[in-house]
């Protein structure tokens, strides 16, 4: 077991507000998973406010590289199925028969869910 968990979750938006109110709720997310003892990492906060830096497909590609050989736990934030990133993350996990967390930002909690439950759609 590897005791890793990728946080999944929308992060880009035309509105600041909206980008910085994506990267708060993977934060906490991801608090939500070391408090279950987990080691977790955080795109979201990794990479926060670097748009620009290099081209946003080197970032996502690197963040599949540590979900598929590091991972074997995912937590999904709200709306993650509004984001075709978080989608292709999701069906990688699927694929690779990761745990699943749902973070729930009322409880602010993590609660496991089953993988059979998840319905991946591209994004509108």
């Amino acid at each position: 077991m590897k005791n890793w968990c990728f946080v999944i979750g929308p992060y880009r938006s035309d509105r600041d507000y909206v980008k910085q109110t994506n990267i708060m709720t993977a934060y906490l997310a991801a608090m939500s998973m070391w408090q279950r003892g987990y080691k977790v990492i955080c795109p979201h906060k990794n990479t926060e406010n670097m748009s620009g830096l290099v081209d946003e497909q080197y970032f996502l590609d690197g963040y599949q590289e540590l979900l598929c050989h590091w991972c074997d736990t995912v937590v999904l934030c709200p709306r993650w199925s509004s984001s075709n990133g978080s989608i292709e993350e999701v069906k990688i996990a699927l694929a690779q028969g990761f745990k699943f967390f749902e973070y729930n930002r009322h409880t602010n909690s993590s609660i496991e869910i089953d993988r059979e439950s998840i319905r991946v759609e591209k994004a509108r």
